[in-house]
């Protein structure tokens, strides 16, 4: 009788999984069918491009993409020199950190007062809590930087930004020189990873691109060499995915797996790369141009969503102030001040990535406002102590061999976990290295940071071998701060040497 009636109770329940794994089928398919007609991650949707190319091949020539955009802006970032069609020179596929006079960013100065009279809070450690450190404003007296700012604190008088104090680069010794030969090696060992359109979707030619910018290059399915911003600006099929699609009587750029992970990823992107906006765009036989998708990311900005790579994207494009005030398509008034409002307010802890897409999007912001010559508000000041703030907090959260725990910035100490320490270090070092004042990239702590990512790049994640989407992605962050690093810091004793062709 007992058993009788357990084998009717576990009936009951592979009948109720199967019926809600059915439903469950049903709605994907109902989802799928509704993204297939607007941004839909699988779709057929763009199929007129392929229909319309096909039986042709499909060579899109890198030169004439470094050419526009070093044309466009010759005083941000450029790369070193030309690059050959066979054996290209690492590029700078980042901008310089924007300035007035002088260096990018001088001297840590003295905290000013918040607006409205407010004080700084300071970020204290906790003594004795040496190994699974929390940030919080509990009753242990642990801080974090301001994390919430009021809407009357977006505007404010207008003023001229800080002024700038030169720096000179310090006299390095031999330790430096031999990190920046390892770096470079580092560098042309990740080069030779083969890259193609066949095997490789969309997110991971992005991530590619991270680091290479207009440099990147991948093999396209005749064999031939073809620049990878190029073939996803004209929506070439990687991996039988097309990143672009025409959406809301705009190109937008899908979201899912195989293409973005965050919003305005790819506006990002182009921007990291300094891609002009006039650079053309295509869906099947429709053409338009970068600034079509800079305006998308406009019409669709929404409050409470997570805008870290829009807000990036926008400070690059949105050079002029008349163009930095908008209305979206629900009819709400928007500006670039507003989003750096939103990204403001939002966690640190808990975000994307322990949020350092946020912190990066913010430094960026401010560096990119100061380059326009934008109003200079009480707002952006907030921002710059907030990013001063972090950065403090990330060296007190950094490990003695230079690595950061996988959880970020909200714990301390030692890990097993080699891909989230990989992850982890490359993305806070990424953001430090392009957000730290000249002198601070000469810190001991940097320089041991920089050391680990090399030994972790080394000793496994720069095979040939195809690794998972996540390994690939940390890599490749960790690969683009080391070379942001390279060129803001040790410029002086990189020899000037091209990648060597691939094996």
């Amino acid at each position: 009788m007992k058993r009788d009636l357990f084998s009717d109770f576990q009936s009951r329940i592979v009948r109720g999984i199967l019926s809600g794994v059915l439903l469950g089928v049903g709605l994907f398919q109902t989802v799928s069918a509704a993204d297939r007609n607007s941004l839909g991650f699988e779709g057929p949707a763009g199929q007129e491009f392929l229909e319309a190319s096909s039986g042709k091949s499909f060579n899109v020539e890198q030169k004439e993409l470094l050419t526009a955009a070093e044309a466009e802006r010759p005083d941000v970032g450029k790369t070193d020199s030309a690059k050959p069609a066979q054996t290209p020179v690492l590029g700078n596929p980042h901008p310089q950190t924007p300035s007035v006079d002088g260096p990018s960013l001088g001297p840590e100065k003295p905290v000013p007062p918040l607006p409205g009279g407010k004080t700084p809070v300071e970020i204290k450690e906790s003594p004795d809590r040496p190994t699974k450190e929390k940030v919080s404003q509990a009753d242990s007296g642990e801080k974090t930087p301001p994390e919430k700012i009021s809407p009357a604190e977006q505007g404010g008088p207008v003023k001229q930004p800080p002024s700038v104090k030169a720096f000179v680069p310090p006299t390095l010794g031999p330790e430096w020189k031999t990190l920046t030969q390892e770096i470079q090696q580092t560098v042309q060992s990740a080069w030779q990873i083969p890259m193609s359109t066949q095997a490789h979707s969309p997110a991971d030619l992005m991530q590619w691109a991270l680091v290479w910018g207009c440099n990147a290059e991948a093999a396209s399915g005749d064999g031939k060499r073809v620049n990878v911003l190029a073939i996803l600006c004209h929506n070439y099929p990687c991996a039988d995915r097309q990143l672009l699609v025409e959406h809301d009587g705009h190109f937008a750029a899908r979201f899912g797996y195989g293409y973005q992970t965050h919003r305005g990823e790819f506006l990002a992107l182009l921007a990291w790369a300094r891609v002009p906006k006039e650079y053309p765009l295509q869906v099947g036989q429709q053409k338009r141009t970068v600034a079509d998708l800079v305006q998308y990311e406009k019409l669709h900005c929404r409050t409470g969503l997570e805008q870290s790579h829009v807000l990036l994207g926008l400070s690059f494009y949105l050079e002029k102030s008349e163009e930095t005030s908008w209305q979206n398509n629900l009819g709400q008034e928007w500006s670039l001040e507003r989003l750096i409002s939103e990204e403001l307010r939002g966690p640190i802890a808990g975000a994307a990535d322990g949020g350092m897409h946020r912190l990066l999007a913010l430094s960026y912001a401010i560096q990119a406002r100061r380059k326009h010559g934008l109003s200079w508000t009480p707002l952006c000041d907030q921002v710059q102590e907030y990013v001063r703030e972090y950065q403090k907090h990330a060296f007190r959260c950094q490990n003695a061999d230079g690595s950061w725990n996988p959880a970020f910035l909200e714990a301390v100490g030692p890990s097993q976990d080699r891909l989230g320490v990989l992850r982890s270090t490359g993305l806070i070092f990424r953001w430090l290295a392009f957000s730290l004042p000249e002198e601070g990239l000469y810190d001991a702590r940097m320089f041991k940071s920089a050391k680990v990512l090399v030994g972790l790049l080394r000793t496994g994640y720069l095979q040939t071998r195809r690794t998972s989407p996540l390994e690939f992605s940390a890599a490749m962050y960790a690969l683009d701060g080391l070379t942001l690093y390279e060129q803001r810091a040790l410029s002086s004793l990189k020899e000037q040497a091209t990648l060597q062709p691939r094996q």
